[in-house]
C-alpha cells in the first residue's frame, strides 16, 4: 500500500531519458513526477475532484520551488512528459494520472 501524499522511489532505473520530452530535462540531476492518486480522487465523490487534485499538484510544486530556492538548487516545471511511459515505468494504478515533472539540478 502506498503512503498518502508522499515522495516515493518506485524504480531503481534511470528513467530521465524516457519520461521528460525536452532535452534539457533529460540531463537534470533529478526528476520528480507529480501524480494524482486516482483512488483518492474517486473517494471524494465530487464533480470537482479532478480540479481539486490539479490545484493540490500546483500547490505541491510551489513547495518544491520554495525548498529548491532555499537550498540554492535549480528547479523547473516540465509539463511535456510521456504520460503513458510514466504510468508503465512507475507502475501506477489505472486511475492514477501523471500531471507533470519537476526537474532539479545546479543553478
Amino acid at each position: 500500500m502506498r503512503a498518502r501524499y508522499s515522495v516515493e522511489k518506485v524504480s531503481g532505473e534511470d528513467l530521465r531519458q524516457r519520461i521528460p520530452s525536452q532535452p534539457f530535462a533529460k540531463q537534470a540531476a533529478a526528476t520528480l513526477i507529480v501524480v494524482a492518486d486516482g483512488g483518492e480522487i474517486d473517494a471524494m465523490h465530487s464533480p470537482v475532484a479532478e480540479e481539486f487534485a490539479a490545484v493540490l499538484a500546483g500547490a505541491m510544486s510551489e513547495h518544491v520551488y520554495l525548498a529548491a530556492q532555499a537550498l540554492q538548487v535549480g528547479v523547473r516545471l516540465v509539463y511535456s512528459i510521456d504520460r503513458e511511459t510514466a504510468k508503465r515505468e512507475l507502475q501506477l494504478d489505472g486511475g492514477d494520472t501523471p500531471y507533470f515533472g519537476i526537474v532539479l539540478g545546479k543553478q
